[in-house]
Formats: C-alpha cells, structure tokens, sequence
C-alpha cells in the first residue's frame, strides 16, 4: 500500500515469483517505481499504481478493475511506520462489499504492518501495538497476543524509537464488518465459484504490497 519505488515489490516478484499490486502517492516515487520495474524486466509481474492508499484497496476489492489474476490478493504490506497502523480502518466492512466469486471468510489476506513504538521490550511492544490496532479493530474482534502470527524488530530507529513489524490474519469479523455483540450475522460465502476459485497451492505463492 505505501511501496515508494518498489524494493519490497520488486523483491517479491523477482525472487519469489509472486505477482505484485504496488502503490505509492508520492507521484516521483510512482516514478522510479515504474523504473525499477522496467528495469528489473518485471512488467508481466508488477502492476504500479500512484493512488491514495486507502482508494487503491477499495478500488481492488470493491470496484473489482484490475485484471482477474490480480483480483484476489494474499498479503498486504503496510510499510509506512508513521501511520500505516490508522490505515487499516479501509479493512473494516470492505470484504462485504467484495466479489463473492474472489472473497470469502477462509481467503482474507495476511497484513503486514510497519510501525513505531518507544517500548524497549519486545513483548511491551506487542502490546503496544496491539492496543493502538484495537483502537480500530475493537468494535468488531480485538486483535489479540495470540492472533500475532509474526513480530519482530525492524531496526532501532533511535535511542528511544523502534520499528517493528506486526503480522496477523484480516478476520472474518473486521472484513466483514460484524460488530461484537450483533444477533444477526451477514452470511459470508465459505467457498469459491469454480470461475473465481484460486488454489490454495497458489495461495501462498502470491504477494500484494
């Protein structure tokens, strides 16, 4: 969602063999960007876009125009410490208004995402961090400690600021926007139509920045 000129997306593509929907705002970083890709012989891979972030998410899920085989994407990479962490409000609901034919509750993507915090131990750290993500996600599902797939440190940014990086699966309340506490749920499709059914042997092949 935040590439800048692409290491990440590049990385993914050339060396993993993923497909890659790459987007930044800043118009010289969307540059050297399509550059890089270029350069890198990564056209058929890489898909550039220069879109505020939070539009280029919905214009995926919701507005469904790009190309079938980019449709369905398996991880997101939020990349902008600052606030990459107040971004993932565009999660919230979004899958609801999704093509069933791509999204379901047992297909939602793998988050990635950067951020700051002045905590000197790790485990304080997850915690922090957790708590500002429920700032968001507290309305429909807590994240939780255990729904931390992966966590750790980045680099030390100074003597009392640390990049971390915090990765958890979207769940099916956030994406579909069912909030704690509602005696009616909205019914999530389980399975894929045949047209828009993405092996799960794929699934993990691709990558989405």
């Amino acid at each position: 969602m935040f590439c800048g000129v692409g290491p990440l997306s590049i990385q993914a593509a050339k060396f993993k063999n993923c497909r890659v929907l790459a987007n930044d705002l800043n118009p010289a970083c969307a540059k050297y960007l399509e550059k890089n890709i270029k350069l890198n012989h990564l056209k058929h891979k890489i898909l550039p876009f220069n879109m505020d972030a939070r539009e280029f998410v919905k214009m995926i899920v919701i507005e469904n125009k790009v190309s079938p085989e980019y449709a369905h994407f398996d991880n997101v990479y939020m990349n902008l410490p600052v606030d990459a962490v107040e971004f993932l409000d565009v999660f919230c609901g979004l899958f609801a208004k999704g093509d069933k034919k791509v999204w379901n509750e047992n297909n939602l993507p793998m988050i990635y995402v950067y951020a700051f915090t002045d905590q000197e131990k790790e485990e304080e750290a997850k915690v922090a961090l957790c708590k500002r993500i429920n700032l968001i996600f507290n309305k429909y599902k807590p994240l939780a400690i255990d729904d931390i797939i992966d966590f750790y440190q980045i680099r030390d940014v100074s003597a009392k600021s640390r990049m971390y990086s915090i990765a958890f699966k979207l769940s099916k309340e956030v994406a579909y926007g069912i909030e704690m506490g509602e005696g009616a749920e909205i019914k999530i499709p389980k399975k894929h139509s045949s047209e828009g059914e993405i092996p799960q042997s794929e699934n993990k092949k691709k990558k989405f920045e």
